[in-house]
């Protein structure tokens, strides 16, 4: 059986967030209510473009278990993807920030 990785780079990051509708984004207390810290360490291995393997392997638990919570973070953030995902996690950092609001 062929594993495949998936990693994530600036540009599909930028493109995500350049495509995702103009939504305000959770503020930080509303996101750390809104995913769990597991998720969070997640989101955070994800966004520093470590594959499922990886952030396995870091946080001590099995790949089907971070594509389970990865599920979980998608669905809880509204996102189809890793790129968007990441794009959500960006926002909900540095406070949501996108081109009209420069």
């Amino acid at each position: 059986m062929t594993k495949t990785t998936t990693s994530i780079d600036a540009a599909s990051v930028g493109v995500a967030l350049a495509e995702a509708p103009a939504v305000q984004a959770p503020t930080a207390a509303a996101a750390t209510a809104l995913l769990t810290a597991t998720e969070h360490a997640v989101l955070h291995w994800l966004a520093a473009g470590h594959s499922n393997a990886q952030i396995g392997h870091s946080m001590g638990r099995s790949e089907k278990t971070v594509r389970n919570l990865l599920t979980r973070v998608y669905t809880k953030l509204g996102v189809t993807n890793r790129a968007s995902a990441v794009a959500a996690h960006m926002r909900m950092q540095f406070g949501g920030v996108n081109s009209e609001q420069r």
